[in-house]
């Protein structure tokens, strides 16, 4: 019957802080599980230690999103990662990055 209320000033702004600060602490437990399954060493040329973690298929914005679960992470040195991957499903050059991920997933 009311109108609804409008919210406080800075409630949004708290809620972005929170949504951010999840996604921030579930990204350190994902890579946290990602370095230990690839041995901190790059996952394509398997010689030079990793560098950079790669997002096979680009990156989540929230806790608990596939992009951010660490099956879709892969360790990779500087001169393996390869460029962007900014559609789904990646290009047919590309295609070798999501066989790699799924084999490195299946030990």
């Amino acid at each position: 019957m009311y109108p609804k209320p409008r919210p406080k000033k800075g409630a949004k702004k708290k809620q972005n802080e929170k949504r951010k600060r999840e996604l921030a602490a579930y990204r350190k437990e994902q890579f946290t599980l990602a370095y230990a399954r690839d041995n901190g060493g790059c996952r394509i040329c398997e010689i030079a230690r990793a560098d950079d973690c790669h997002h096979i298929l680009g990156r989540g914005r929230e806790a608990g999103d596939f992009r951010e679960h660490y099956t879709n992470l892969m360790f990779v040195c500087r001169t393996c990662h390869p460029l962007p991957i900014k559609f789904m499903p990646p290009p047919d050059d590309m295609v070798w990055i999501i066989e790699l991920r799924d084999r490195i997933n299946a030990v």
